[in-house]
């Protein structure tokens, strides 16, 4: 299920969905660590994750 998003006109991947936004930030800095730009946003009840290659 690689599902996206644009986000200024940028591409971001589908990378994670969690119930907690403790768990969200927690995949967010791990992602970033690994040289992605990353977004968080709040659909569905859920906190989801985005990444993007720098």
């Amino acid at each position: 299920m690689a599902t996206s998003k644009i986000f200024n006109g940028k591409k971001y991947l589908f990378a994670n969905g969690e119930k907690t936004k403790q768990a969200a930030d927690w995949w967010a800095k791990y992602h970033r660590k690994q040289g992605y730009l990353v977004r968080v946003i709040k659909e569905s009840g859920r906190y989801h994750v985005y990444t993007k290659p720098r």
